[in-house]
């Protein structure tokens, strides 16, 4: 059973974006409970109409507060239930000057974000390049590192280490010198 006999009238009795006080079919809350035919407790209505009328005063506060946030009122209404509670609803969206202006901030976020990324590729680039030239030598280092431990000759105590084309006029010297003073190469 509803609060004032009426089931359907309390739940027809929306507003969006209107200042008058009317249903969606346009005709006055008052009015469209007597054209039901049924008794109206007026101390309700009067309520009810009391708690519409409050929401709609309530309405320039709300938009200067949406505007003072860079918001818009697309619709706004309040429901009334069977039961007597009401409920409000404002929808907004954002204005066409805020829309233009988070664009524009957007916009030059995506230009410096973009402009960090191509810094950050060609650092990165860099970077790569230096690395391969350090494992370049390295990689050389190490090559003549181990030419040079093959190439090493042990002479009881010391060690002498020599590049190969040293070595090998030291080894023809060294022939030379121990074979033919034992006579071997005569």
């Amino acid at each position: 059973m509803s609060v004032l006999g009426v089931n359907d009238v309390l739940g027809a009795y929306q507003y969006a974006n209107r200042t008058q006080k009317t249903t969606v079919s346009g005709t006055s809350f008052t009015e469209q409970l007597q054209k039901t035919g049924e008794t109206v407790d007026t101390s309700k209505a009067a309520h009810y109409e009391k708690i519409i009328d409050d929401f709609f005063a309530s309405q320039p506060m709300v938009k200067a507060q949406m505007a003072a946030g860079g918001f818009e009122i697309q619709s706004y209404g309040v429901v009334i239930h069977p039961d007597g509670t009401a409920n409000y609803y404002v929808c907004g969206d954002v204005s066409p000057e805020k829309k233009a202006k988070i664009e524009v901030q957007m916009k030059a976020e995506g230009e410096e974000k973009a402009k960090r990324k191509r810094r950050y590729q060609e650092l990165s680039k860099e970077a790569a390049e230096k690395r391969k030239l350090e494992m370049e030598l390295a990689y050389k280092r190490q090559n003549m590192t181990e030419l040079l431990v093959k190439q090493a000759v042990d002479t009881s105590r010391v060690t002498y280490t020599t590049a190969p084309e040293v070595m090998t006029s030291v080894v023809a010297a060294y022939e030379n010198n121990i074979m033919g003073a034992t006579g071997i190469l005569q």
